[in-house]
């Protein structure tokens, strides 16, 4: 029964550093929807603005060239926004997280569940909840966004600094 409980432990160890690791993505992903959604709604306003005050004819070119300039950037802003879709990613990473969270705490109760029980017919049944487990990680990991290997190093690290002893 121990290396059944070893291998939860596992599970739990990967679930808790996959948890942390959409969490740490989705962080990043929410900041860079914000590094471009801020200036392009900024800049969107002022060329609202400035277009009108661009319609006379007594406007200086400068005026009009960096208002279009200044359009040419939004429109930048708004596509590479819209193609890369980082409030997307950041909320696909954060409900990843939470998934992995869950199964964490499933296997939580699993471990206290069989942590006492010593017999071979505990451990068929022991053996057998752990495989849905594993199949519930495995379909967890198909269908969550990719993690970066730095992301998910950095959050392993952390993960695992957490769980040592004081």
């Amino acid at each position: 029964m121990k290396d059944v409980l070893k291998k939860a432990q596992e599970y739990w160890m990967s679930a808790g550093r996959n948890g942390l690791a959409h969490y740490r993505a989705a962080e990043i992903e929410a900041k860079r929807n914000r590094q471009i959604g801020i200036p392009n709604v900024a800049l969107s306003s002022i060329v609202a603005t400035s277009v009108f005050a661009t319609l006379s004819d007594s406007v200086d070119i400068r005026i009009k060239f960096a208002t279009g300039a200044i359009a040419l950037i939004t429109a930048i802003l708004a596509a590479l926004q819209a193609f890369l879709s980082f409030g997307d990613r950041a909320e696909k990473h954060k409900a990843a997280g939470a998934k992995y969270g869950s199964i964490k705490r499933k296997i939580d109760m699993f471990i206290l569940e069989f942590s006492e029980k010593q017999h071979e017919q505990e451990r068929d049944s022991a053996i057998a909840k752990l495989i849905g487990i594993s199949d519930e990680l495995n379909s967890l990991a198909n269908e969550s966004p990719t993690l970066t290997e730095k992301v998910y190093n950095i959050a392993k690290r952390a993960f695992d600094e957490s769980q040592k002893d004081p």
